[in-house]
């Protein structure tokens, strides 16, 4: 099928004098290119060219180009660049109508100019920080969502989104599909120089959020000199999204669904168990292991263990079995009832008991109070101590370390006068035993002394001579 000439092409862009049209022919658009010789050229270079025209004199082939030719003409070139960035044909094809060729060139100038725009926010979004740096299969998911959504806001080398570097499929995907960059960014090749420099910008990006030492940095370091993007992200998917981590983030949300429940506002808000709840289902169907929207309900049943609540989840039960209903409405139901519940008195860390803190369950997932409502004051591993979710608690748990090291010391010095006070009890047993021990040996001596003394007359054999006895 024979595609729509370059001649009629000129005249739906308003170029209605047959000599004009064989002139800007012949000048720009001859053959075998034909409208490819618009391609990488700019508004600027286009301009200029028209202004030329219009110096020219009319042996030359002088044209005064309007508005509406200038106009038209920069979106043909706009229109054609489209295409080159998708590797497509720089035709019309037979069929089409003006009213279409209007509607796509006009489409492909409104993309120059959001381009235009979108390049000056994407510039500051290249040397930005992730909020997480990557580090371990628990960020991956978080870590991996950010880099697409940032990669989407920045214009590359090759005129559209880098989001394309990372896109999981390797051959171009040209299906036609709107919105058109959503199309681009699979449609796109990987290849030539400016993919190359995509590429790169990608890499930089990807390096720069990886926390170093880490485990994803171990994956990528091998091929860091390779300054390329594309690869590095195939390492980490490699690494994060193997049959065997698939496995383990399936266990991860099952285990979430197990254990987490809503018992009262202290415990855990309820946007928080929404937000875990949801998570571990959409993990499931994320991992082709959804469940089915009825079996979520029941979980929901399950979970909601606030006796305030257990009338109208009674009431919800019944509605839902006369007219089922997606499981996020139903929970968008008893969110509605959450505002009139009693919330028990929150105090602050300096109020509380022991009883209020934990140090033995292990540190949160996420926050610094567990399911049950507890502070967790123990230790916690550096990437989650700085996490946003637990800086706002600083100063809790400090508080609550303090008292507890200060009760600690307390109870230490009543245990060292204590045993301070038996080792002296013991030492005065000793010494009174001792005391009548020596008492009691005194008292022998004497005794045997007084029985077995020998008389004086005896000794000396004196008698009664010379008065011995008197």
């Amino acid at each position: 099928m024979s595609n729509i000439s370059i001649n009629v092409i000129l005249g739906w862009c308003g170029i209605s004098v047959a000599a004009q049209r064989n002139r800007i022919t012949s000048d720009l658009l001859s053959a075998p290119e034909g409208l490819g010789h618009f391609y990488n050229e700019s508004t600027e270079e286009l301009l200029s060219t028209f202004r030329d025209y219009g110096r020219r004199d009319a042996a030359d082939g002088k044209i005064i180009f309007t508005r509406v030719q200038q106009k038209r003409l920069i979106a043909l070139k706009d229109w054609v660049n489209d295409r080159k960035r998708l590797n497509e044909e720089t035709n019309f094809e037979a069929g089409t109508s003006r009213d279409d060729f209007i509607e796509e060139i006009e489409a492909a100038s409104e993309r120059r100019k959001f381009r235009k725009d979108q390049k000056k926010v994407g510039e500051s979004l290249i040397t930005a920080a992730f909020q997480v740096k990557l580090e371990t299969a628990n960020q991956w998911d978080r870590w991996v969502v950010e880099l697409e959504s940032n990669l989407k806001m920045i214009i590359g080398a090759k005129g559209i989104a880098l989001s394309y570097v990372i896109r999981e499929d390797d051959t171009p995907d040209t299906t036609a599909r709107q919105p058109w960059e959503f199309m681009a960014n699979l449609a796109a090749h990987h290849d030539g120089s400016a993919y190359d420099q995509d590429k790169l910008t990608v890499h930089n990006i990807i390096i720069r959020n990886i926390a170093d030492g880490s485990d994803a940095y171990t994956y990528v370091k091998p091929h860091i000199k390779r300054d390329d993007g594309r690869m590095d992200i195939k390492a980490l998917r490699g690494r994060y999204e193997n049959a065997a981590m698939h496995e383990q983030y399936v266990n991860e949300a099952k285990k979430t669904l197990e254990t987490v429940a809503y018992r009262n506002e202290r415990a855990m808000k309820f946007e928080k168990f929404v937000a875990k709840f949801t998570m571990a289902v959409d993990e499931l169907e994320k991992r082709n292991r959804g469940l089915h929207n009825a079996d979520v309900v029941d979980l929901i049943w399950k979970k909601m263990m606030n006796p305030e609540l257990s009338q109208y989840v009674t009431a919800l039960k019944v509605q839902f079995q006369r007219q089922p209903r997606d499981y996020q409405e139903i929970l968008q139901d008893i969110a509605s009832q959450v505002p009139s519940l009693h919330v028990p008195n929150f105090r602050k860390a300096s109020e509380v008991g022991t009883q209020d803190h934990s140090q033995t369950k292990g540190c949160p997932d996420k926050g610094a109070y567990d399911d049950h409502g507890k502070l967790y004051i123990g230790k916690y591993p550096f990437h989650k101590w700085i996490d946003e979710s637990v800086k706002p608690h600083w100063d809790e748990i400090r508080s609550a370390r303090s008292q507890g090291k200060d009760k600690e010391g307390s109870h230490k010095k009543f245990q060292e006068k204590k045993r301070e006070k038996a080792q002296l009890e013991t030492t005065i047993s000793e010494l009174l035993t001792k005391k009548s021990k020596v008492e009691a040996s005194i008292a022998s001596i004497i005794t045997d002394e007084s029985s077995t003394a020998t008389p004086m007359s005896e000794i000396t054999g004196a008698g009664d001579s010379f008065g011995g006895r008197a």
